[in-house]
């Protein structure tokens, strides 16, 4: 009972050792906004629809609940020429652990998308944001209540801070090169992106300063045609800050079970692995295409040092996703180059 008493003021030290938690994805191929602005606009079609929700930890004790929202649309300007722009948002909700440390963010993304020619593509983007992240300490205990036998609730926790929530502005960069064959289904999109340029404070007391440092991405998302029915496809992320490592690698197959127009429809499986300075988790993922629509599944097996507490559990992601495709007159379909 003590170790778990003195584990929240161990995890809050951490927190703020760790200059701030990011949220990530394990699906990030389907999350592209949270992975870089210059993502905002590259796919096959006109406006694009995203909803993702996170659950991690439910058999430690210490849940974490992620929801989030994503919407992207072209921009069309005959005098660009073949190149276009396109601007989007998300929306995200994030919450973990008996202090319900919450973060509730809204952000806004632009990007500008050059067409080197009609299979290469190169796109700058920039996201600016705003952020508010709180706790709630009414339900914690702190060392201070150990009464040397047990804890005492009723103790004076001697903890203080002068806020418990704060509102911060966030900043990010972002580059992709996108390559396509119009014969084909094939595409690869490879980047960077640099969130937090801004550095803002993360520190829940008005006398200290806890900076967020800038998180650099970068990513591979490639899927090949190896037939008429059949694709591969494989992607990674590294995610670097300050001191810390985050990467996911994954791979798997789709099969196009029908290819009639209106009735498009293809299933597909695969497996990645999420690894830091050590092996985190191994993944199994899933997914429906149906017409517009995309649904994937992935579950996380933790694999780390913390399996003892989880059980090997790690959590579940669910993704949605719809793209809407506008009927253009010829002018303006000629713009459209991305497939």
């Amino acid at each position: 009972m003590r170790y778990k008493i003195l584990l929240l003021p161990l995890l809050i030290f951490c927190f703020d050792l760790a200059n701030g938690q990011d949220i990530h994805f394990t699906q990030f191929y389907n999350t592209p906004l949270t992975v870089s602005p210059a993502l905002t606009g590259i796919f096959n079609g006109d406006q694009r629809y995203i909803g993702v929700y996170r659950g991690q930890w439910y058999s430690a004790n210490s849940p974490f609940s992620t929801f989030y929202g994503m919407f992207d649309q072209k921009i069309y300007n005959r005098k660009l020429g073949n190149s276009f722009l396109a601007a989007g948002g998300a929306l995200g909700y994030d919450r973990a652990g008996d202090s319900k440390l919450s973060l509730f963010n809204l952000s806004l993304n632009g990007s500008y998308t050059y067409a080197i020619d009609r299979e290469n593509f190169l796109t700058g983007g920039l996201m600016l944001g705003v952020a508010q992240r709180s706790f709630k300490y009414d339900n914690l205990l702190w060392d201070n209540q150990w009464d040397g036998d047990r804890a005492d609730p009723n103790l004076s926790p001697n903890e203080g801070f002068d806020d418990s929530g704060y509102i911060f502005a966030d900043i990010g960069i972002g580059v992709n090169y996108r390559g396509q064959k119009l014969a084909s289904r094939s595409t690869l999109d490879i980047g960077a992106s640099l969130s937090h340029l801004n550095k803002p404070n993360q520190s829940f007391a008005d006398s200290e300063v806890s900076r967020l440092e800038p998180r650099l991405s970068t990513y591979i998302i490639q899927n090949l045609q190896i037939s008429n029915r059949f694709d591969v496809y494989w992607n990674g992320l590294a995610q670097f800050q300050n001191n810390y490592l985050e990467g996911v690698g994954g791979l798997g197959g789709r099969l196009h079970l029908d290819q009639r127009r209106g009735r498009e429809l293809a299933v597909q499986l695969g497996m990645a692995f999420r690894f830091n300075a050590i092996g985190d988790a191994a993944i199994a993922a899933a997914e429906l295409h149906y017409q517009y629509w995309r649904f994937g599944l992935s579950y996380d097996i933790n694999v780390s040092g913390l399996k003892i507490a989880t059980n090997r559990n790690g959590g579940p992601e669910v993704t949605v996703r719809y793209i809407v495709h506008f009927v253009k007159p010829i002018p303006v379909f000629r713009i459209c180059p991305i497939i």
